[in-house]
């Protein structure tokens, strides 16, 4: 018996590296008559069991084939006759582990003879019938569709651990999660071809080309006006596109005094209400965009992560700490191109119609250990840095408060300690 347990692992871990390679699912195993007279003694050592010394080697007994299409028809358990549902199992590409069920197939399948080579030799086996069916083992309980990341896996449903199309290489495009947890890039968009921009149609990989926007204009693009061009590497130029200008919250008017009055006829801001509503989209990701300028913004948690609404910068470090972190592979979210947000931007953000002067979306359920995911968070104080410099004192850089509705307080020493919120899109 204990020669027959290494005959089998031996002829398993000669096979599963390459058939993990391929990312094959199970090995179907057949009984052999070996024309090699193989016999002698080895000392087998495995990575898990140890030194097995002394084993009494003979001719194989078993040849195993990738089994691709996996298990038709139902599988029930025999004592309950319950139905068995097949997990997708993971596990990085050198584990060898295996457990092999035994199989009976019709007799009137016939096998031909086949040709193999091994440390051995080359030479012809008979094979007899399908003997065992043996499938990939991992530790534990791990599998593809658990809802984590496991070694040997690259996502988990909506999880993809950061990686967007452009952190793997493509242009643009939507990154999925499909079978056995890998990547599935098909939605994404590769750059052009070399020699293919410029010929005045858009292919595949390309936006646009030429005067070929491909139906697209700034309106489908998000924008509220303008005129779409393209650039001489064919992407979208979008620097004449126009976005509408978002309002400030603020419905209700006071007068001189500070008294609450009707607003109809003041032609004060509650009155006038210039600008579009604001409006946010909470994009599930940890990031929130803008409707009105497109642009998307970092969410704030209160869980230590870099990520955290009390963590404060000095001007220098919101670029060179928090903005590079947020934008070192995986990047946040899936894109690498966040950055601080000018004076105007940030300003942006600025509900005057509520105190402190921030939109639900950017202060919600803020609690203890909530995370991006769960969470939405904005300290009243201390401000936010923007990326303006004050230009009457360029040691110093413009802030926004969100606890008294304040945007473009210059003389703000940059070796002040403030909060940071990135922002991303704009361009």
């Amino acid at each position: 018996m204990r020669v027959a347990r290494h005959l089998v692992l031996g002829v398993l871990a000669s096979i599963v590296p390459a058939i993990a390679a391929a990312q094959t699912p199970n090995l179907k195993c057949y009984t052999i008559r070996d024309s090699l007279g193989l016999r002698g003694m080895a000392d087998l050592d495995t990575a898990q069991f140890g030194l097995d010394p002394g084993c009494k080697i003979s001719s194989a007994k078993r040849f195993c084939v990738p089994e691709y299409t996996g298990f038709s028809g139902p599988l029930h358990d025999k004592d309950t006759d319950l139905p068995i549902t097949r997990l997708i199992l993971s596990r990085p590409p050198q584990t060898t582990d295996q457990v092999c069920y035994k199989v009976k197939c019709p007799a009137a399948v016939t096998n031909p003879d086949q040709v193999v080579t091994d440390e051995f030799g080359s030479r012809t086996v008979k094979l007899s019938k399908a003997q065992w069916l043996c499938a990939p083992a991992v530790k534990g309980t791990a599998y593809c569709g658990d809802g984590t990341i496991q070694p040997g896996e690259q996502c988990e449903s909506t999880d993809l651990g950061g990686a967007s199309c452009t952190s793997l290489g493509y242009a643009a495009g939507t990154l999925a999660c499909g079978s056995g947890c890998r990547f599935d890039a098909s939605a994404c968009v590769s750059y052009p071809t070399p020699g293919s921009c410029g010929n005045g149609t858009v292919e595949t990989d390309e936006r646009c080309d030429g005067v070929d926007l491909g139906g697209a204009s700034c309106a489908s693009l998000g924008y509220s006006g303008g005129t779409l061009a393209c650039r001489a590497w064919c992407a979208f130029d979008t620097r004449e596109c126009t976005r509408t200008y978002p309002g400030t919250g603020q419905t209700t008017c006071w007068n001189g005094p500070g008294a609450a009055v009707p607003c109809a006829g003041t032609g004060y801001d509650g009155d006038v209400q210039a600008g579009a509503p604001l409006s946010y989209t909470d994009n599930g990701d940890g990031t929130i965009t803008d409707t009105n300028t497109t642009l998307v913004w970092e969410k704030l948690s209160d869980d230590g992560s870099m990520h955290d609404k009390d963590d404060t910068y000095t001007w220098p470090n919101a670029f060179a700490v928090k903005v590079a972190a947020l934008n070192t592979i995986p990047c946040f979210a899936g894109h690498c191109d966040w950055r601080l947000p000018n004076w105007r931007e940030i300003g942006s953000l600025q509900n005057l119609g509520v105190f402190p002067s921030v939109s639900p979306e950017f202060d919600s359920a803020c609690a203890p250990g909530c995370t991006v995911l769960t969470c939405s968070c904005t300290a009243i104080g201390p401000n936010y840095w923007s990326s303006t410099t004050d230009l009457s004192a360029p040691s110093t850089a413009v802030v926004a408060s969100f606890g008294v509705g304040l945007t473009g307080a210059g003389g703000i020493p940059k070796s002040t300690g403030f909060r940071v919120r990135a922002v991303r899109g704009g361009t």
